[in-house]
């Protein structure tokens, strides 16, 4: 009798550290970063909202980053930049 093989898919556990920022009192004259996650429409979406605070908010800039698919997490490298850039950050998921 041979035996089976079972594989398993999932990743390793990774725990980080993480905490909560201080809630911004107001977006006015802020640099907000928003976060495409690449499922079709995302980008529509978030650009409509990022020109409504922009009007809304007079936000001093916009910083968009695509992910490379809504199933990978953010590159460390944009999501550094989103840390250095930004006062705040919106991430939004389409379809």
């Amino acid at each position: 009798m041979e035996g089976i093989t079972v594989l398993d898919p999932t990743n390793e556990r990774s725990i980080t550290e993480s905490s909560k920022v201080e809630r911004l009192s107001t977006l006015k004259g802020k640099i907000v970063g928003f976060v495409d996650n690449g499922k079709r429409n995302s980008d529509v979406v978030l650009k409509m909202i990022a020109e409504e605070l922009k009007e809304r908010y007079r936000l001093k800039d916009i910083v968009f980053i695509r992910k490379p698919s809504s199933s990978h997490q953010i590159p460390y490298g944009d999501a550094t930049r989103l840390k250095k850039a930004c006062d705040a950050v919106v991430t939004g998921i389409g379809d």
